[in-house]
Formats: C-alpha cells, sequence, structure tokens
C-alpha cells in the first residue's frame, strides 16, 4: 500500500517504448532495504527469506530435508499485511509472528 502513489508511474513508464523496446522495471536493492519496503522483519524475523515463508527454523535443516515452501509474491505480501493490521489490535505481540513477516 506504501507503494501505491508510485503505480501509476510505473505504469507509464512500462508502456511506453523506447527505440522500439518495451521498457520493464525492476525493484531491487539490499537485503534491508527490501525487508523494509516489504515489511518483513528482517534476519531476526520468523520469516527471513525474501522468496518463500520459510520460518528461520526451516531454513537451518539441510536441502535435502526441507519441503517445498510456499513462494513470497506481491500477492502473499498484501495478505500478510492485511492479517497483520487485523491482527494486532486484537492480538498479543506473540501471535503476530504467525503472520509471515
Amino acid at each position: 500500500e506504501a507503494l501505491n502513489q508510485y503505480r501509476m508511474p510505473i505504469e507509464e513508464i512500462q508502456g511506453m517504448p523506447w527505440r522500439q523496446w518495451k521498457v520493464r522495471l525492476f525493484f531491487s536493492g539490499d537485503y534491508e532495504f527490501l525487508c523494509r519496503v516489504y515489511g518483513l522483519s528482517g534476519a531476526s524475523g520468523r520469516h527471513c527469506c525474501l522468496w518463500c515463508h520459510a520460518t528461520y527454523n526451516e531454513l537451518q535443516r539441510s536441502p535435502s530435508q526441507q519441503p517445498s515452501y510456499r513462494p513470497r509474491t506481491l500477492k502473499t505480501l498484501k495478505e500478510d499485511h492485511q492479517m497483520f493490521n487485523a491482527l494486532k489490535h486484537n492480538s498479543s505481540l506473540k501471535k503476530l509472528d504467525i503472520i509471515g513477516n
């Protein structure tokens, strides 16, 4: 939701051809920056992976013992944010760590 202010300019830029090429924008940065933008707790958080919803403890297993994890997408980030907002007023902070942030 914080990035909504950039939606229209990005869509406009991506819709413009440049020398007969279609423009695509990518969002990048270091781990700390991306965690802040995506609303994640960072390296000390329970769900610290930018790419999936694995917990910190699950990531400590050997690769052969790791199941496939639910991928983290813009849709799941939005769903997690909505769940966080719904729970933060009605729950203790301990319960908030179940959300994939």
